[in-house]
């Protein structure tokens, strides 16, 4: 810390704090040779364009596939929906200048992203897996109202402020009103057909509020089993825990804390083995085809 803030004032902040963001750029201009540095530069920026060419493409294909020739052009032909995807992914890239010349620091976006644009889809997102009810429209509309609703909350209560605190603060404002417009959105329109119900809950298999759903799957298959909300939730609160060390490991291996490394390890193979015979093997046993007749 000292010895980046003491290197270049270039590296602090206006108020002559650390800016965390250029850590990154410091380390590699002070420790990282100049021959690798050239090939760790063109590592990241392979990434980066990686990254940045994947998803300029995918909005491109969404807006031109799912809005405009669904909606607007479902007869156009392969050159006009060429030259629509060029068009959009312009616009996609000059958004995405504007946004970026705006922002103050990456920090602000990564707070935008993970407790508004998160907020305002997770709650379509989550109910379509626990209630039966929740149909298309429904989903476009709870993900609707929570996306506007995270995007105008940074503009009209804390305009030009710099800061997202109250947009984490409204993050429970977020979910409830992307909740209630998915709720209503699904009962104010047709359910979706009881055959795709049928099929996408004997396949998944999910929890919740899918009462009616189950009962039809069990009258045409009595062998039919629901999942195990008990068994499933404690499988995936030791399948969290089973995660963590395998970012704490390597991180004692480079900071040749043997301690640490050895109580991960310790975690990580008793995770293991618990959910192998907790998950794994009942999965498999559950997806053993039965077995077959012999001919007489």
């Amino acid at each position: 810390g000292p010895r980046f803030a003491a290197m270049d004032p270039a590296y602090l902040n206006a108020d002559g704090r650390i800016d965390f963001e250029l850590v990154l750029p410091f380390v590699i201009n002070e420790f990282v040779p100049i021959g690798l540095t050239g090939l760790l530069l063109s590592g990241l920026l392979a990434a980066f364009m990686s990254t940045f060419s994947s998803t300029l493409n995918a909005g491109g294909a969404y807006l031109v596939n799912d809005l405009w020739k669904r909606y607007f052009q479902p007869k156009a032909s392969a050159r006009h929906l060429i030259i629509a995807s060029y068009i959009t992914q312009i616009l996609v890239l000059l958004i995405g200048f504007i946004i970026g010349f705006n922002l103050s620091s990456v920090d602000q976006i990564t707070k935008w992203i993970v407790n508004g644009l998160f907020g305002g889809y997770t709650a379509a997102n989550i109910l379509k897996w626990l209630w039966y009810r929740q149909n298309g429209l429904g989903y476009f509309f709870g993900m609707l109202v929570g996306i506007a609703t995270a995007i105008l909350i940074p503009l009209v209560v804390f305009p030009g402020s710099g800061s997202l605190e109250e947009l984490i603060r409204n993050f429970p404002l977020i979910f409830g009103l992307s909740l209630s417009a998915s709720i209503v959105g699904s009962l104010l329109t047709p359910p979706e057909s009881e055959e795709t119900l049928l099929k996408f809950y004997t396949t998944v298999r999910p929890w919740g509020f899918w009462g009616p759903i189950k009962e039809k799957a069990i009258q045409q298959n009595p062998d039919f089993r629901p999942s195990s909300f008990q068994r499933d939730a404690i499988n995936t609160f030791v399948g969290v825990i089973w995660q963590i060390p395998l970012w704490t490991i390597p991180v004692f291996i480079v900071f040749r804390d043997l301690q640490g490394l050895w109580i991960s390890l310790a975690v990580l193979i008793a995770c293991t083995l618990f959910l192998k015979f907790s998950w794994l093997d009942p999965m498999l046993k559950e997806e053993e085809p039965e077995e077959m007749p012999h001919p007489q």
